[in-house]
């Protein structure tokens, strides 16, 4: 009679991260009066010099593998954890570069007010105090901000068959945002009309309707919410040679889905993420990377 013993391993594990960021923003005392709106239409203040306060974000996660039969024929596994990863840094020193005292920022759809000249200086201010510029967009971070987290788990079983030597394998994955991010613009304002006839969304009815303060272009806002979540399931046969080798054939179908894709700069993440709604609240939408079918279907050779 064949005896078996059977295997369960279990790892777990702790991991503890506490970023913080040095005083090195610029100040600028005109934003200190503003009263902004963030996505739900609260007032809401902010400092152009004040960066993200030091939070300590604890990533537990355990992992386990069993040896169901103890013959090493078939193997759950699995595991859950949250997850840290460092942010784009330059989401961070988008802060440093645009607050209206190191720049100042002039919008002109017109473009014949500044016709081409080959001077460069010809259209620098003749004139630098120091104060805050005639007009400047503005990128913001919120005091509260985390580092990107993530809480992911997957299950799976790996079955040896009895022909060929064939593995079998079947496994889920699921991930979903801790500290996901995102962003407002805290200078749009309330809309001021609707359109007519089917379609009765709200909407402004001139660029300068949009804004809260007539000065400040934009002033962009990172943030963290934790509605994007990405999921797949995957089936693969491998035929495992010698030396190392092996053949492999599986097919995945996942779907992903968040509230936008952050790219370098501030104003592009915020401007041109695609909504049917409110920018400041575009709702969840599939990734620009997936598929036009909105989804994963990768055949693996």
């Amino acid at each position: 009679m064949a005896e078996y013993l059977i295997t369960l391993n279990i790892i777990a594990g702790l991991r503890v991260d506490v970023p913080f960021f040095e005083n090195t923003g610029y100040h600028n005392p005109e934003v200190d009066t503003m009263n902004f709106r963030d996505e739900n239409g609260n007032i809401v203040n902010y400092k152009t010099d004040k960066m993200p306060d030091a939070n300590i974000l604890f990533s537990p996660r355990i992992g386990f593998n069993y040896d169901v039969f103890g013959n090493k024929m078939t193997q759950l596994r699995g595991g859950t954890g949250i997850f840290t990863g460092k942010p784009a840094y330059v989401w961070i020193s988008n802060q440093i570069g645009n607050n209206g005292i190191l720049t100042g920022f002039e919008r002109e759809d017109n473009t014949t007010n500044y016709p081409f000249n080959p001077n460069p200086n010809r259209y620098k201010p003749t004139n630098v105090t120091g104060a805050p510029a005639g007009s400047y967009e503005l990128a913001l971070t919120d005091p509260n901000f985390k580092f990107p987290q993530l809480w992911r788990s997957n299950l799976g079983v790996d079955q040896k068959l009895p022909l060929f030597g064939l593995v079998a394998t079947v496994e889920g994955l699921y991930s979903r945002d801790v500290n996901g991010i995102y962003y407002i613009n805290a200078n749009q304002a309330e809309p001021n009309s609707v359109l007519v006839g089917a379609d009765t969304r709200p909407r402004w009815t001139s660029s300068s309707a949009r804004k809260i303060y007539q000065k400040v272009d934009n002033a962009i806002v990172l943030k963290n919410q934790n509605e994007g979540y990405y999921w797949s399931i995957s089936a693969a046969l491998e035929k495992p040679f010698s030396d190392n080798w092996y053949f492999k054939a599986g097919y995945n179908y996942g779907e992903a889905k968040n509230t936008v894709d952050p790219g370098s700069i501030a104003f592009g993440s915020w401007n041109n993420n695609q909504h049917s709604g409110n920018a400041n609240n575009p709702g969840l939408r599939f990734l620009r990377k997936f598929t036009r079918s909105q989804s994963i279907r990768n055949i693996i050779i």
